[in-house]
């Protein structure tokens, strides 16, 4: 589980699919190639809802492990 100030992602490692949750909405899924990512912007892929895309957002979340 990675984590941003208003962003959880889940990581499948398996399929390599990304689910994304953002502010509670659960977006469709997103393909990354996992051994690449290392830091991940709204601009590396198209981001959609089930009826609309989102809103484009400037985010950046790095792909770490979170502490607690």
């Amino acid at each position: 589980m990675f984590s941003c100030d208003f962003m959880e992602i889940s990581i499948d490692y398996m399929t390599e699919i990304l689910s994304l949750r953002l502010y509670g909405t659960v977006c469709t899924q997103v393909i990354f190639s996992l051994s690449t990512l290392s830091v991940l912007r709204d601009n590396d892929a198209v981001v959609s809802a089930r009826r609309a895309p989102l809103r484009q957002r400037r985010w950046e979340c790095r792909a770490g492990p979170t502490t607690s």
